[in-house]
């Protein structure tokens, strides 16, 4: 077995948002001639600041090769398995994916958020090494670092607050000299929210 990863996160996600594709990887069956791989295992690592309780789940999709191959399509791409993060980690086991001799195949992992994520912190996600994929075949091949990049999680945007002011004249007709704290005009805000000051 080998693996091969391509980072495909984007530059940043928000709270509550689901579905979010970080990584594609292949799996390629190095077995030998004639030799199906079974793969009943994949074991990922989550990246960044971000915390365990900032990710709500992990899905593992396999790609369908179909039209944009290479590309995340939750619609038609086959969701194999999901799972959640714990100490750091996410075990996708029981899988029973298959691989032909010599063939591969694509898988991306997509994460959730809780929608009282972390902001300002950054998520990634990693298969760190072939060891990490479990399979029948016996001959893995360490391939480096297979990580994504790291995204930054922002706040969800709300709708917009619009602040309104008025202004009421209220300067006294003469002012004495000399004099102090004299009123001249009394502002009153109202935000489209319904506060009031």
């Amino acid at each position: 077995i080998k693996t091969v990863a391509y980072p495909v996160q984007p530059s940043f996600v928000t709270q509550g948002g689901t579905n979010k594709a970080f990584m594609r990887f292949m799996i390629s069956n190095k077995s030998g001639a004639g030799a199906v791989a079974t793969v009943y295992s994949i074991k990922a690592r989550r990246l960044g600041t971000s915390s365990d309780v900032d990710i709500a789940r992990v899905r593992l999709y396999r790609d369908d090769g179909a039209g944009n191959n290479d590309v995340f399509n939750p619609a038609s791409d086959a969701l194999v398995a999901t799972a959640e993060i714990i100490a750091g980690y996410v075990l996708f086991s029981g899988l029973g994916e298959s691989l032909a001799a010599n063939g591969n195949q694509d898988y991306f992992l997509s994460y959730d958020l809780y929608s009282a994520a972390t902001t300002n912190t950054t998520v990634g996600i990693a298969v760190e090494s072939n060891t990490h994929v479990g399979s029948s075949a016996t001959n893995a091949i360490l391939v480096g670092s297979n990580r994504s990049g790291l995204a930054t999680i922002r706040g969800v945007s709300g709708t917009p607050v619009k602040l309104f002011f008025w202004a009421t004249n209220i300067a006294p007709s003469t002012v004495l000299t000399p004099s102090s704290n004299n009123g001249f005009i009394r502002l009153r805000f109202t935000a489209s929210n319904g506060l009031v000051k």
